[in-house]
């Protein structure tokens, strides 16, 4: 039998420097124009967090990319909503 082939996950990092969530990194994908929060974290949890999981997420398979800029404040507010910082 066949393998099917994994499709590559495109995942999308965000820096966000906002007032609500301070600074922070945050990964999410979009699909059909839809953003979604997947995690992030809080720039005092952890500064060279966003390195490492880039680099994880790749050799996972997914191909990391910015988050595009039309998106940025958008992704500030997913963020603070699922941190309940609304």
């Amino acid at each position: 039998m066949a393998k099917a082939k994994t499709a590559l996950k495109v995942i999308y990092h965000a820096y966000i420097n906002d007032d609500v969530n301070g600074e922070a990194d945050a990964f999410f994908t979009i699909n059909k124009e839809k953003l979604t929060f997947l995690t992030g974290w809080f720039h005092n949890d952890a500064m060279w967090r966003g390195e490492y999981m880039s680099d994880l997420l790749t050799h996972a398979g997914a191909d990391i990319k910015n988050l595009p800029q039309k998106y940025q404040s958008q992704a500030g507010r997913l963020m603070a909503k699922a941190y309940g910082l609304e």
